[in-house]
C-alpha cells in the first residue's frame, strides 16, 4: 500500500520478473494521484530486450537512473552511471556534479563503451547462448540475457515472487 507520504523506487525490467512488473503501471497511477515521487532504476537495462516504457507518461516519476555495471563485465568497478532527474536535491550527487568532481575517467571510459556498443549488445551477442543453455537445463529464458526461470527445484533462488530467477551468466558466457 502507498501512501501519501512515501517514495517510490521500482527497477525496469524489474529485477525478478526481467521485464516490465505486471503492476507497474497501476502503482504509477497511485503515485500519480497521490504525488508521491517516483525513481526508476533501469540498471538492467542495458541486458535486457523489449522494453518499451514512456516515461513522461507520468508526472509523479522524478529520476530515471541508468548503469553500466550489469553490461559489462568489470564496469562495476567504473561506478558509471547516470541519474536524470526533474529535481535538483543537493545531493552527493548533484554537489559532486556542480563542482566538477565525478570521476572524469569512468565517465570517459563509460561514453566510449557506449559510442562502441550498441545498447542491445550483450542481449545479440548472448542471447543465442542463453536459449542453448536454457533448453539443455529445461529452464525458461528471461528478457534479461544473464538470468533465466526454473521450476520447484530452484526455490531456493526465489525473492519472494512467483518465479525463481537464476542468474546463468558465468554459465552462458566468459565474462557476462
Amino acid at each position: 500500500m502507498i501512501n501519501t507520504n512515501d517514495v517510490v523506487v521500482i527497477s525496469l525490467p524489474f529485477s525478478d520478473y526481467c521485464k516490465e512488473h505486471p503492476k507497474m503501471k497501476d502503482m504509477l497511477g497511485v503515485c500519480e494521484e497521490l504525488g508521491v515521487p517516483v525513481l526508476i532504476d533501469c540498471a538492467y537495462y542495458v541486458i535486457a530486450r523489449d522494453i518499451n516504457f514512456d516515461f513522461t507518461e507520468y508526472g509523479c516519476i522524478e529520476e530515471i537512473t541508468f548503469s553500466l555495471s550489469k553490461g559489462f563485465h568489470s564496469a562495476t568497478r567504473l561506478r558509471a552511471g547516470v541519474r536524470y532527474s526533474k529535481r535538483h536535491y543537493d545531493d552527493n550527487i548533484d554537489i559532486m556534479n556542480e563542482w566538477n568532481q565525478y570521476s572524469h575517467l569512468s565517465a570517459h571510459l563509460g561514453s566510449k563503451l557506449l559510442s562502441y556498443f550498441p545498447e542491445d549488445y550483450v542481449m545479440n551477442k548472448f542471447r543465442d547462448k542463453q536459449l542453448k543453455f536454457c533448453k539443455e537445463n529445461n529452464l525458461i529464458p528471461s528478457d534479461c540475457v544473464p538470468f533465466a526461470f526454473g521450476g520447484e527445484e530452484y526455490n531456493q533462488f526465489n525473492r519472494g515472487t512467483e518465479v525463481n530467477r537464476i542468474c546463468i551468466s558465468y554459465l552462458i558466457g566468459d565474462k557476462l
